[in-house]
Parts: C-alpha cells; structure tokens; sequence
C-alpha cells in the first residue's frame, strides 16, 4: 500500500471521486461484534446523510461477509447508487489509499488505514477482546469512536483535522517499514532451499 500511495489520484478517478469530494470508506470485518454486525444499515446511512455533491462512499466488506450472506444478499442489502460496494477479490487497497476518512472496526483494513496515515472514525470496537499493548488497542486509544446520536458530517471533519498519527502507528505494524518485499523474497526463497535471484526486490503495484 506504501508502493502504491503515488497511485492515490488514479484510484480516487477509478471510484468516480472528483477533487472537490471526500471518499469516506465504510470498513467492516466479520463477526457479531464487527461494525456490520452491530451496524448493518450504517453503509446506507452514510450514503444517505452526507450530501453527494461533497461526499462519495465506498464500503469495503471482508469476504466472509460475502460468502456467509452470499452476493446477492449483499447487494440487496446495499442496493444504493450513492454506496458503492468494493468487491472482495480486489480493490480494497485502492480504495484505502484514495479514502479521505476510514470509518471502521477492529478489523485489518482499519490497522492498514491507520498504518498509512488515515484518519479514522470507530464505529465499534470490542475493547474487552483486544490484547493490551497489540496495534488494535492503539487504535483503540488513538482515534474517536463514532457517536451515533450526532451529525456524522461534523464527526469526520473533525476527524481529518486531527494531527495524524501515521509513524507511531507504522512503527507498531511492522520493525522494518518498506522492506516486505525484499525480505518476504529472502524468506520464501530459504524455505524453498533455493538462490535467491540477484535483482532487487520490489513491490508491484
């Protein structure tokens, strides 16, 4: 997602954002306990109050949110022309990078948007299942929880504005920040017993 954070514009005109909108993307993991477990119809809410001229909103389900409920259970459920819904094979990085603000859960997606500097809303958060001192009670701390019995356009302005927390975060998610790629190679490579190829490693994007 870092290789690909120079791609941010052409990923934002892919999702139909002009320059004047903010991208918000709904993230939800699985489970009972996830944001679309709690908050099914928050997708839909989203696309409904904030006004389009401004806003464009995507949201980004885990797949197994779309093999539990199914395709056309899901598109049923969000069947909203101003929603638009990132399919589970790909595009949710895309759609990280482009997003101005990420309302999200305890989910990875979240932890990836924070780790690249996003800000974030938290729509739910199971606090008494997180491990204390792990990136997810960061999150926990870091960004503010999402307060439903208030305007949520005023909640994600006041959100973007917050100093961002990007590098403590990054530093959480991983000890060698921009160098998956050559060192997954290195590791795939000796598990396979093999010579490593002498050209450098680099991230596709």
């Amino acid at each position: 997602m870092m290789a690909s954070a120079s791609l941010r514009d052409t990923y934002r005109a892919a999702l139909g954002v002009s320059a004047e909108q903010r991208l918000v993307v709904v993230s939800s993991t699985w489970g009972q306990r996830s944001l679309i477990g709690n908050h099914r119809d928050l997708p839909l809410q989203l696309a409904s109050e904030l006004p389009s001229d401004d806003h464009r909103v995507a949201a980004v389900l885990h797949p197994t949110i779309w093999n539990g409920h199914g395709r056309r259970q899901i598109r049923e459920w969000y069947r909203d022309d101003r929603l638009q819904l990132i399919p589970p094979e790909q595009g949710w990085q895309a759609a990280t990078i482009a997003a101005d603000v990420v309302v999200g859960d305890n989910g990875s997606v979240t932890c990836y948007a924070a780790g690249i500097g996003k800000p974030i809303v938290l729509a739910t958060y199971p606090d008494d299942d997180i491990v204390p001192g792990s990136v997810a009670e960061m999150i926990s701390r870091t960004f503010p929880r999402l307060d439903y019995s208030a305007p949520i356009s005023r909640q994600l302005d006041g959100v973007i504005d917050l100093p961002s927390r990007r590098d403590d975060l990054a530093a959480a998610l991983t000890s060698f920040p921009g160098q998956a790629a050559r060192r997954l190679r290195r590791e795939m490579y000796r598990l396979l017993a093999m010579a490593e190829p002498r050209y450098e490693a680099t991230a596709e994007i």
